[in-house]
């Protein structure tokens, strides 16, 4: 009796734990740990780029003695990059303000390298091209002005020079190191071409190709990169964007955010209009610049050669542009440049193209420019024009589409002058009658 009664209890027993174990399998909530809605989906369009890849000259120029010789040579300003990344930068310390005659004779005078970046720098994202000792200042430069052994005995023999804000940073070097970058300059002398200076109304020097050049003209058919790609990348919650047919091409939207693509241009302009929190929040250039690369680099969107070109910290504006061959290439509708504008916290706008230069046409005729002074002659003695906006000359590439197929994108050589902020193209047919 005594043994019924204990197989009771312990079957009782059992049936009460049955039920609260499946009562607390039933009523369980696990505590999830949610993920960022940003980084739900990763996306990867190409690759992701390093700094170096993406912040370079676009020219070196060496003065020697009484003459100016340049280059665009990609393995040339590679090598020097390389270079000069072996060095130990110490005593730069927090810059001095110059008048700007001191500047120009600091960056024009003779028997030295100057290392010519398109925009501003920060210290701080180069730091791993360039090895500056702690503490790194907090400031940008957009010109490396490398003194020879002969100038740099008694003095400071490298200058960082920011032309925005008139500030010099001293540095120097061992002599052995100077005497090897520039005994590796003259060695690759041929690389160069004689430059000439030009003088601006305000008194800047530019610096330009002394001869007629002649460059090659290329030809491309684009590959257009899948639209469902950005779209996946860039909104919050791909599966509830809704796409809808527009004039210009398509529209895709969700709650916040909208996407409009030029299918002409093959430019996508992406924009975020509800993020402002109405609270301004000041960053550094280095803040700016560094978040503006990790932003590409986390879906992969260096899809050509693109460069870091220009900065603005007031807009939190940042420009990479597309160059072939070292040098800019330029298309009024967008079609080289991937254009960010930043929010307190986020992306703002995201304009770019959503083609890459794949496949090549074979090489095309080469075409005579004209020189330097005489593009300059003719921009100072055009009374259309305010001689005092007109801020630099370089040579690049016009990106259009071919006349006789639309599938088909021309690079042109073509002179481009930067005018009150805007670069435009000088058109030698209508300019200078074909000259």
């Amino acid at each position: 009796m005594k043994y019924e009664t204990l197989k009771s209890i312990v079957l009782f027993l059992l049936v009460i734990l049955s039920v609260g174990l499946t009562w607390s399998l039933w009523t369980y909530q696990p505590k999830y740990e949610f993920l960022d809605s940003k980084n739900v989906h990763s996306i990867m369009i190409a690759e992701q780029k390093e700094i170096s890849e993406l912040i370079k000259p676009n020219r070196i120029l060496y003065h020697k003695a009484e003459k100016h010789y340049g280059t665009q040579n990609r393995e040339f300003v590679q090598s020097t990059i390389m270079e000069i990344s072996t060095w130990n930068f110490y005593d730069i310390g927090n810059g001095q303000v110059k008048e700007p005659n001191q500047i120009q004779e600091l960056q024009n005078g003779p028997d030295r390298i100057v290392v010519d970046y398109p925009s501003k720098v920060p210290f701080e994202v180069y730091k791993g091209i360039i090895q500056v000792e702690d503490p790194t200042p907090n400031a940008s430069f957009d010109h490396i002005v490398i003194l020879s052994p002969q100038v740099s005995k008694e003095g400071p023999s490298v200058y960082f020079i920011s032309t925005e804000d008139s500030r010099v940073y001293e540095s120097h070097i061992n002599l052995d190191r100077l005497e090897r970058l520039f005994a590796a300059t003259e060695q690759d002398i041929e690389k160069f071409q004689e430059y000439q200076e030009l003088t601006l109304p305000d008194q800047r020097l530019l610096y330009a190709p002394k001869d007629k050049m002649e460059m090659r003209k290329y030809k491309y058919y684009p590959e257009l990169i899948k639209l469902s790609e950005f779209k996946n990348a860039l909104f919050r919650n791909p599966s509830k964007v809704r796409r809808d047919d527009i004039p210009s091409g398509e529209q895709f939207t969700d709650d916040t955010s909208l996407m409009n693509v030029d299918s002409f241009t093959n430019v996508l302009k992406y924009v975020n209009p509800g993020l402002d929190s109405g609270r301004h929040v000041e960053q550094s250039q280095a803040e700016i610049l560094k978040q503006g690369i990790d932003f590409i680099n986390e879906h992969g969107g260096w899809t050509d050669n693109y460069r870091y070109d220009e900065m603005s910290v007031f807009e939190k504006k940042l420009v990479f542009r597309l160059y072939v061959g070292n040098y800019p290439v330029f298309n009024e509708n967008g079609m080289t440049q991937i254009t960010q504008t930043w929010g307190d916290e986020e992306i703002s706008e995201y304009r770019r193209p959503y083609f890459t230069l794949m496949i090549p046409l074979p090489p095309q005729e080469r075409i005579e420019l004209p020189t330097g002074d005489e593009v300059l002659d003719y921009l100072l003695s055009d009374k259309e024009r305010n001689p005092k906006l007109l801020q630099d000359l370089v040579l690049g590439y016009r990106l259009s589409r071919d006349t006789t197929n639309e599938d088909v994108v021309e690079l042109e050589p073509t002179w481009y002058y930067l005018y009150g902020g805007t670069w435009m193209p000088f058109d030698m047919k209508e300019e200078m009658g074909g000259l």
